[in-house]
């Protein structure tokens, strides 16, 4: 569970690169449809005027309603966009992002109640599964050949979600994908509901 909410935007993928450290966190905007966008851009730029920081989470679905396209799923209640405002933001060296990383979680375990220094760097997931069965799957990628055979696509980025438990500290589970996968587009961010987002992009 996320104590406090902050963001740090993370490279740990190139050599000497400096990571982003937000803290103190001003303000939550939100938008929920398309039309609430022009206004929470509004804002985001009042308070980059104010000398703040904006991090803003998008959800893949904010795309299709800036283009107008029809949604291809029910809407799930769910923010379409999310901009966290901060008043500070620190630059952190990869050895910086480490020890804050090893310190968040060994925190995050203590308010939780585990004992030890080795229980802080439990995390990981566990029941995997995927959101389409094979089935679907092998019939998108059909779909997909049609398409690149009948020249209507060169390339498709074809996604799904994958559903799972998380267990352990968000810090100390995001602490082992930065080890096991160093890119130069990771992010971490506590929110305001305790909730994080864990994020390793390459690009």
């Amino acid at each position: 569970m996320t104590a406090d909410c902050f963001a740090l935007l993370d490279d740990a993928g190139t050599p000497g690169a400096a990571s982003r450290l937000y803290t103190g966190h001003a303000a939550t905007l939100v938008c929920r449809d398309g039309a609430g966008w022009p206004q929470l851009l509004g804002e985001m730029e009042r308070h980059l005027r104010q000398g703040r920081h904006a991090v803003a989470l998008c959800a893949y679905e904010l795309g299709i309603h800036l283009q107008g396209l029809p949604a291809s799923a029910a809407a799930t209640g769910e923010a379409l966009a999310r901009v966290l405002v901060f008043e500070q933001c620190r630059r952190l060296s990869q050895a910086q992002v480490a020890a804050w990383l090893a310190e968040r979680a060994a925190r995050d375990a203590s308010s939780a109640g585990a004992p030890g220094a080795l229980d802080a760097l439990a995390a990981g997931v566990a029941n995997i599964h995927a959101d389409v069965g094979e089935r679907e799957f092998c019939a998108a990628l059909a779909r997909i050949h049609d398409y690149i055979e009948a020249g209507d696509a060169y390339q498709v980025n074809y996604t799904y979600r994958l559903r799972f438990d998380a267990y352990g500290s968000p810090a100390a589970l995001y602490a082992r994908l930065r080890a096991r996968q160093p890119v130069p587009y990771g992010a971490l961010v506590g929110l305001p509901d305790g909730g994080a987002v864990l994020s390793l992009s390459p690009e």
